[in-house]
């Protein structure tokens, strides 16, 4: 599991890297996934640590997925045309802020597995990935979904946050199941993680000729 987690660390620090290197090329939302893959590389790397040294990674996890929301919010924010000048997923993501620090401060603490969030995470990043789907169907003529990078930020996103959603809603129903067996559904989640982050790396890369196409 270690190895494997090393694994997936230097593949956020690959896909980061990739994103810096692209950086002008792309558009606004684009930037912030590239800004959100090297703030996920630096909280699961600080994260990583804290859990050999301290035991305990929830405090940095906590704070990660309040940030991690807050950039999706924004991510949606330039790609959603209705969002851009009403500034909707700015508001957002102040909301997300509020809710977040409420959150920790009355319902789980740092030192806690915020499932509360996540949940709230998933069902609002896969409400959004299904209205920018609609906007893009019903507004853009001619769009060549295959070449369009937004396309792919949005499949890949929505089916990860799927999983996360089904993951942790019943993450006691599948812990059961496995007779409290947990490295088996960790070990699930960073393959997931994988999948992911292979994709946008390879969608980082392919960027440049994807743009030429559209």
């Amino acid at each position: 599991m270690t190895q494997l987690y090393y694994i997936y660390l230097a593949l956020l620090l690959g896909v980061s890297l990739m994103g810096w290197h692209r950086y002008r090329l792309f558009d606004k939302a684009s930037r912030v996934v590239s800004l959100l893959i090297t703030a996920t590389f630096i909280a699961e790397s600080i994260a990583f640590y804290a859990g050999r040294v301290y035991q305990n990674n929830m405090p940095v996890y906590s704070i990660f997925n309040i940030l991690q929301l807050m950039l999706l919010c924004l991510y949606f924010n330039y790609s959603i045309d209705v969002f851009i000048n009403r500034h909707i997923g700015a508001w957002l993501a102040v909301l997300v802020l509020v809710l977040g620090i409420g959150n920790i401060s009355f319902l789980q603490p740092l030192d806690q597995f915020n499932s509360y969030f996540l949940i709230f995470e998933s069902v609002l990043v896969i409400f959004l990935c299904i209205f920018a789907y609609t906007r893009l169907l019903f507004t853009v003529e001619d769009l060549r979904l295959t070449t369009y990078p937004h396309f792919w930020f949005l499949s890949i996103g929505f089916a990860f946050w799927s999983f996360t959603l089904v993951n942790w809603a019943m993450y006691d129903y599948f812990i059961e199941q496995l007779h409290g067996n947990t490295h088996l559904v960790n070990l699930f989640i960073v393959f997931i993680n994988l999948l992911t982050y292979s994709g946008t790396g390879i969608v980082f890369y392919l960027y440049p000729n994807m743009i030429k196409k559209q």
